[in-house]
């Protein structure tokens, strides 16, 4: 098991993720990903699938702006909770359109080997 350190890193690095957000701080935002990651996008809309690169979360997220007409936001609705190198954090989507709003829900993990 790893120990409350560890767990401690975790949070803060999903935390650093989520301030990098909702400060639209793109390049440490960007930074928050180790070149071999793998996004999966839960659904059946042009957005699923999982996406190989930075650069596909990217291209992904900037469709969703787009889409959303600049609205689109992920925002924490509770505090993240640690185990071991899994990190749970209950998150708002939202974006509008046509004055819909749609809300869903996902976990985001935090791995050690991430680049910092």
């Amino acid at each position: 098991m790893k120990n409350n350190t560890q767990q401690g890193t975790n949070l803060s690095v999903i935390n650093s993720y989520f301030n990098a957000l909702a400060n639209g701080d793109m390049e440490t935002f960007a930074s928050m990903f180790a070149e071999g990651v793998v996004w999966h996008q839960p659904g059946r809309n042009k957005f699923s699938g999982d996406k190989r690169s930075f650069s596909d979360i990217g291209a992904m997220i900037g469709g969703m702006m787009e889409d959303s007409l600049g609205s689109f936001a992920v925002k924490p609705i509770a505090s993240a909770m640690a185990n071991e190198d899994l990190v749970s954090v209950p998150v708002h989507f939202s974006g509008k359109k046509n004055s819909a709003e749609t809300v869903s829900y996902t976990h985001l993990r935090a791995h050690e080997t991430g680049r910092n």
